[in-house]
């Protein structure tokens, strides 16, 4: 079972508790708030900074429970949990912010990175080897840089 213990971001609070019991793919309806709130400015600030990661992740759960369809709250917790080396909890949140905007090459590419990186290969090349067509006429870097590594 996926993120057993229940020292995670996903037992903080209500709605990060729900997706990760829906493995994010919590479905949302579109009367839920989506807009940037105050908890995601002070986060986006200390982000930026490179500063106080555990702070950042309190105000972005704060962040998702005020505006839980707030894609870039979704896209900076993932990314946090990425660098954290906490690779389930941000394959929940890429899943769930995939789950929200399936239009985004990025976040398809940091999903096969997630699973390719928790030893699902299958799983992973079922995203990356859509990926270099997909990137073929947008040419994003972020992307092409996580093909690569997941070719190597």
């Amino acid at each position: 079972e996926l993120l057993k213990t229940e020292d995670t971001v996903f037992h903080q609070s209500p709605l990060p508790h729900l997706t990760l019991k829906t493995f994010g793919h919590l479905k949302m309806g579109g009367d839920l708030p989506s807009d940037a709130n105050h908890y995601f400015d002070e986060a986006h600030t200390l982000f930026t900074a490179g500063r106080e990661p555990d702070r950042i992740e309190q105000l972005l759960v704060l962040s998702l429970t005020e505006s839980p369809r707030h894609t870039d709250s979704w896209e900076h917790l993932a990314a946090l949990l990425f660098w954290q080396e906490k690779v389930e909890e941000a394959l929940v949140a890429y899943t769930q912010l995939y789950q929200l905007d399936n239009s985004n090459l990025e976040t398809a590419a940091h999903i096969a990175e997630c699973y390719d990186r928790l030893g699902f290969r299958g799983l992973s090349r079922s995203y990356a080897d859509h990926l270099p067509i997909l990137n073929q006429n947008i040419r994003n870097e972020e992307v092409t840089e996580i093909i690569n590594r997941l070719n190597e």
